[in-house]
């Protein structure tokens, strides 16, 4: 179903004039601050939430392939934006974000601390 109404949205767009897309994957749902706060008990990302949403980018990007694909959709470009792998990369590896993305890191993170720098 999902995939039915972002095909017509794309279609619908590529009647219009659109032949550049880019489609998002999700980021890390279990890792935002209402699951940490309503679901984790250690403070850690709430792991079977970001199984699913990985589940769910991996349909994205073969729909993306489909697009790409699809000769009623001659000349369009559809890319998928990794979402997820970048906010990984920022959980991950905070310093290489800088000092505000060391802040955030604490707040998602409570048992991070600030003085391991």
């Amino acid at each position: 179903m999902f995939n039915a109404r972002i095909v017509l949205h794309c279609q619908t767009l590529y009647g219009l004039g659109a032949r550049r897309f880019l489609i998002s994957g999700v980021g890390p749902l279990g890792c935002i601050p209402n699951q940490l706060a309503t679901k984790s008990k250690d403070g850690e990302c709430v792991g079977y939430i970001n199984e699913l949403i990985k589940g769910f980018n991996a349909e994205v990007i073969q729909l993306v392939g489909e697009l790409n694909a699809d000769p009623q959709l001659k000349g369009a470009t559809f890319l998928y934006g990794k979402v997820y792998e970048k906010f990984e990369d920022i959980l991950q590896n905070p310093s290489n974000y800088g000092k505000y993305s060391l802040l955030c890191h604490y707040l998602l993170y409570p048992t991070f601390s600030l003085d391991m720098i």
